[in-house]
């Protein structure tokens, strides 16, 4: 087996140039570019909130707005001391008990339900049928399924005698995509937390409770299992999060994305083809590579945190230490760990911090294992003509700089007991080959 190499090259300036195996690209840190993300060092004081304003209605995603968003799939709602999931209800019964998450389709599909009706020949089951029908069959989910088509139809350019000229059974059979599609949005039921008093007091992923997160987690993996049973020509589903209109996101309104998609990427193959040279990469090159330059943020049980280097974006990662390649098939307490330490670094990150996760994980035909892990980049330098004549990258801050100031936060989270059972920093053992992935390969 070839060992991949994980470039870590300190110049006698200061300058850092590294080379991450399974990321291709060159990333380089120079003294003096340094930017200040922190949430702490926030650029200007945040505005208060207006009087009167409608916390439930502040954006498409709000509680009250639901009227801009497509047919909701399922709700997680509070009951007694715990939750229940509630699917395909009727428009009617979705409105009846606040939600904690929603999983509602995307109204602008990157893969479009036309996309698989057409190269695939998707049609809907017979359970999405059935939910379609029962949607339309009330005066409520009829006017609000025409009322999302005609705005989507607008969105696109259509004029309003070209859309009044639209059939209802045309419109109805655009509806399908809500339905039947394979690209979904999971979610938050609050715009701003408990308690918020200026714009900056976002729900944020770091703001959830553990317990929270960890259903949010839950809910996601329940839509990427269901997205693949009910449509058997997806090879992957893609898992992401993009948090501020900095990284890409439509409202500052949290939620995550599955989409369904009949590639593996090239990020994913990326890394089997190193997996496939080398399978203990993540253990033995990654993984030391991190400990020996003390990089390591945090550990418990289920999960390891850190500092990763060798992405455009500074980065952070979260690693579960199962040997289940696919996140679906953790079992709950390996779940929760890895929730908490994924919700403690976003956390430390700050809410007023821009930042994508990013999901890996093994494709469920694939023949390699690989570490379910996401990482969380924070968004907060602009690529330039540098980067793209010489794909070289410039990441503005040095791996140490963001230990130094996730690493306090992550300190005061553990105090609050939000972190029950983790070790921090140096406490953190990593013991040789703590990543299972690799022991029991891609059947896992």
């Amino acid at each position: 087996m070839l060992k991949p190499r994980f470039v870590y090259h300190t110049l006698a300036d200061g300058s850092l140039r590294i080379l991450n195996p399974v990321v291709g690209e060159e990333v380089w840190t120079v003294p003096g570019r340094s930017q200040r993300p922190h949430p702490n060092d926030a650029r200007r004081a945040p505005e208060p909130l207006p009087p009167g304003l409608d916390l439930d209605a502040v954006c498409h995603f709000c509680p009250k707005q639901s009227r801009h968003t497509p047919a909701e799939k399922s709700r997680v709602v509070r009951e007694g001391a715990g939750f229940r999931v509630l699917e395909k209800q009727t428009a009617e019964e979705a409105l009846a008990r606040p939600a904690l998450f929603r999983r509602v389709p995307n109204l602008f599909e990157i893969v479009t339900m036309e996309f698989w009706k057409r190269n695939y020949g998707l049609r809907l089951s017979a359970l999405q049928r059935r939910w379609k029908e029962a949607y339309l069959a009330t005066p409520g989910g009829r006017e609000h399924i025409l009322g999302v088509i005609e705005e989507k139809l607008r969105h696109q350019g259509r004029g309003a005698e070209e859309t009044e000229a639209m059939s209802e059974a045309e419109k109805l059979e655009l509806a399908d995509a809500f339905f039947g599609g394979s690209h979904d949005l999971i979610v938050s039921g609050a715009h701003y937390r408990p308690g918020a008093t200026t714009e900056a007091d976002l729900q944020s992923s770091g703001s959830l409770t553990p317990e929270e997160h960890f259903i949010f987690l839950s809910f996601t993996l329940n839509a990427v299992g269901e997205l693949h049973r009910e449509n058997p020509h997806i090879r992957h589903v893609a898992v992401y999060q993009n948090w501020l209109a900095q990284a890409g996101a439509s409202f500052d309104h949290l939620h995550k994305q599955v989409l369904g998609v009949d590639t593996w990427g090239a990020g994913i193959q990326r890394r089997l083809e190193v997996l496939r040279r080398y399978p203990p990469y993540y253990n033995r090159v990654l993984l030391e590579e991190l400990k020996a330059r003390s990089l390591v943020l945090a550990e418990n049980a289920g999960a390891v945190a850190v500092v990763e280097p060798g992405h455009i974006y500074p980065c952070l990662a979260v690693y579960s230490k199962s040997a289940a390649s696919d996140p679906t098939a953790l079992n709950p307490r390996e779940l929760r760990d890895f929730s908490d330490l994924l919700r403690a670094v976003h956390a430390a990150s700050g809410a007023r911090v821009p930042c994508n996760e990013e999901w890996y994980f093994r494709p469920r035909n694939a023949d390699t294992a690989l570490p379910f892990h996401v990482l969380l980049k924070w968004r907060v330098n602009v690529p330039a003509g540098f980067e793209g004549g010489s794909e070289i990258h410039i990441n503005p801050l040095f791996p140490e700089q963001m230990r130094e100031r996730v690493l306090p936060a992550l300190r005061e989270i553990k105090v609050r007991g939000e972190l029950p059972g983790a070790d921090l920093g140096p406490d953190c053992r990593c013991e040789e080959g703590c990543l299972a992935y690799d022991r029991t390969g891609a059947a896992a």
